[in-house]
């Protein structure tokens, strides 16, 4: 096995070992049994694994750069560009000179209301958003792509809605299936116009997520993950587990 995937893997065991009987526990209410049945691998007992579909890495979207302003943050001033796909628009954030030789630090963040502006709890994406802010201003050259895709794609008011049946006992999987939604309908298509606009032809990618890297590497960027530090706290430990569980996360 490869240094990085033997690294990710065994990073993905201590999570799992850590927090096993909390997924375990999930994974029985959700298949309406009393024993959870993981699967062994290499001595860590791992849950299945939901694969979703591939990226085609066919880019259908060309974009305008229409705006470029400071943004001072307390991890920094970075240079805010808005960049227009139609009648939607993304964010890009850059600190430092990304024409420099070598892999960009990058991270492609979506957007999630209740976890970034509002603090929530439930997920962890506002603890990955302020890592990945402050990973970049560390080192000092870097690029954060904002991506107005709340809910996995599925917008604002179906999440919540998604929320209420979570509240009843549903994972985030099972809760947008029942309201007849994608598990994860994004799209990182508007990325690659940005890559290009920029000039980057690699990056070193702060990702827990396998489809968003292959995705990436579909659009012939070359690659290399880092990953993408989580707050796990009782409130976000079934959500992560659930990723790790259903959605194949790397942890």
């Amino acid at each position: 096995m490869a240094p990085c995937l033997a690294g990710e893997a065994l990073a993905r065991g201590i999570f799992i070992a850590q927090h096993q009987g909390r997924i375990e526990h999930f994974a029985a209410r959700r298949n309406g049994g009393d024993v959870p049945k993981p699967v062994a691998a290499n001595g860590v007992h791992l849950p299945p694994v939901f694969v979703a579909e591939p990226f085609s890495g066919v880019l259908t979207m060309e974009g305008s750069l229409v705006a470029v302003t400071k943004l001072p943050t307390k991890w920094g001033e970075f240079a805010l560009h808005v960049f227009t796909f139609g009648e939607e628009h993304h964010l890009a954030l850059v600190l430092g000179d990304l024409t420099q030789a070598g892999p960009v630090l990058t991270r492609i963040h979506s957007e999630c209301l209740t976890g970034d502006a509002l603090f929530s709890q439930r997920c962890d994406c506002g603890s990955q958003l302020a890592s990945a802010l402050q990973a970049i201003s560390r080192e000092g050259r870097g690029l954060l792509i904002y991506l107005r895709q709340e809910g996995r794609g599925i917008g604002l008011l179906n999440k919540l809605k998604a929320y209420q049946l979570q509240d009843g006992g549903l994972d985030t999987v099972d809760a947008n299936l029942a309201l007849g939604l994608e598990v994860d309908s994004r799209s990182y298509e508007y990325c690659r116009f940005m890559f290009n606009h920029f000039g980057i032809q690699s990056i070193r990618l702060i990702t827990n997520n396998p489809k968003k890297l292959a995705a990436i590497a579909a659009m012939g960027i070359a690659v290399e993950r880092l990953p993408s530090e989580s707050s796990v706290v009782a409130d976000n430990e079934r959500y992560i587990a659930t990723k790790i569980e259903r959605m194949g996360h790397l942890f």
